[in-house]
């Protein structure tokens, strides 16, 4: 299971916060190429899963774990160094965006079809918040 992340929009990027992890920064727009994670970690340099006593890193292997379907314990007895195991979470994270990137590029790439769903979406959205606010009128007694 991977731990809860705090997660705020800054400057185009999302940032999280756990524990010992400072920052980290996850560019869903990124390519293999660029840099798609980034973390600050305050512990000391030992990989493995703990925790209590190493959040920062246990939530980068909770990470990969769930990216490959892996145990985090298990993860982690791959990896003797940060930077490789935050190397290969960016890797992990951008090949799990992989397909929403691409989803996202073709409905950037045309904006007739981009207007199309979000009208769409925005008329389903209003028939379900209708039944939504008639229900709690009638409930509050506002409607008889």
């Amino acid at each position: 299971m991977v731990a809860p992340l705090a997660l705020k929009r800054s400057g185009g990027h999302t940032m999280a916060a756990l524990g010992a992890i400072k920052f980290l920064t996850i560019h869903c727009a990124a390519t293999p190429e660029g840099r798609a994670v980034s973390a600050d970690l305050n512990e000391p340099y030992e990989v493995r899963f703990d925790r209590e006593k190493k959040p920062g890193v246990s939530n980068l292997l909770e990470i990969l774990a769930a990216a490959t379907g892996r145990a985090p314990a298990d993860v982690a007895a791959d990896y003797t160094q940060y930077g490789a195991l935050k190397t290969a979470t960016g890797e992990a994270v951008i090949e799990l965006l992989r397909p929403i990137q691409a989803r996202y590029h073709e409905l950037v790439a045309d904006r007739g079809e981009l207007a199309a769903l979000l009208h769409k979406g925005r008329d389903k959205a209003r028939t379900v918040a209708a039944a939504t606010l008639d229900r709690a009128y009638r409930r509050l007694g506002l409607l008889a």
